[in-house]
């Protein structure tokens, strides 16, 4: 996912899968915000933090990993803008 697609998935609040080799797809409810770096945590490439289906946790994780839920056609699209 481009920066592009995340801020818009976030804005239109749109459930997203993050992609982990050893576990595979996880799915959270929404992106909260996107970063493009956390000193804090030595973070410098783009992040978003990552709203849990429960509403307990959140997730950061790099926008390479991170990709959008299928719909019921099997595809996953965001309006073009």
């Amino acid at each position: 996912m481009d920066i592009k697609q995340a801020l818009v998935a976030q804005k239109l609040k749109r459930p997203v899968v993050l992609n982990i080799p050893l576990l595979g797809d996880i799915e959270y409810e929404c992106i909260l915000s996107i970063h493009s770096h956390l000193p804090k945590y030595g973070i410098n490439t783009p992040v978003a933090v990552l709203k849990d289906k429960c509403g307990h946790s959140v997730t950061v994780a790099g926008l390479k990993r991170i990709g959008l839920k299928e719909n019921g056609s099997g595809k996953a699209e965001l309006p073009n803008v």
